[in-house]
């Protein structure tokens, strides 16, 4: 009887919230062995109040810290989002202790994010980069709406240049095919330039800001 009663009065939902307590800290460190930086990254965690339980994998390359919190410490998602704030403040005063030519920590928590509804752009007529501008537009505008707490673009097409040489004539000029990209990322710099003057009714300065093409 107290079963059926209490299967009668308990609260339903038609969306339950599951509180994933979960965040895990990835840190490359190319070349090398990772079992200082997870130690580093570890001893960072347990100064956190709230930490049930820290695991950590360190294999070549790279390091990976799992940290679970406890369920009095994180009730729900604002309980829980603030402790992930504090670990990232943590992890990011850990970073000066990371062994030489360690790579910055990468916080991931997003365990619990599900994507209610999806969307597509599309366009006949338009190019692929009026579609992204349009999307991004869409982003902007659904991310402020009530109850929406992310809004991700994929499947984003990336701008690319091409460029494509003769051997033949690189033996010729005597060049080497890698100093092809050295040359094209000396021109891809933002060029500044400004014009002063001065009068009686005070002073003004007028810049000229020239930008080059992005980096392929």
């Amino acid at each position: 009887m107290p079963g059926n009663f209490a299967y009668a009065v308990l609260p339903r939902f038609e969306d339950p919230q599951f509180v994933i307590r979960q965040a895990q800290v990835f840190t490359p460190y190319p070349g090398a062995s990772t079992e200082n930086v997870a130690e580093v990254v570890e001893n960072a965690l347990q100064q956190l109040e709230g930490v049930d339980e820290v695991r950590s994998v360190s294999s070549p390359g790279l390091s990976t810290v799992t940290v679970e919190f406890t369920i009095s410490s994180t009730p729900d998602y604002p309980e829980l989002n603030q402790k992930v704030s504090q670990m990232r403040s943590k992890i990011l005063d850990a970073q000066s202790e990371l062994p030489p030519n360690a790579l910055a920590s990468q916080v991931y928590d997003d365990f619990g994010d599900v994507y209610a509804q999806y969307y597509a752009t599309v366009g006949e007529g338009f190019a692929i980069s009026e579609l992204y501008e349009h999307a991004k537009n869409l982003q902007r505008e659904l991310v402020a709406v009530h109850d929406v707490s992310k809004v991700i673009l994929n499947r984003v097409q990336e701008e690319v240049i091409y460029v494509e040489y003769s051997p033949a004539r690189l033996t010729e000029l005597g060049l080497a095919p890698s100093q092809i990209p050295q040359a094209l990322e000396g021109q891809n710099l933002v060029a500044l330039g400004a014009q002063f003057r001065q009068d009686l009714r005070g002073f003004w300065c007028a810049q000229k800001v020239r930008l080059a093409r992005p980096k392929p």
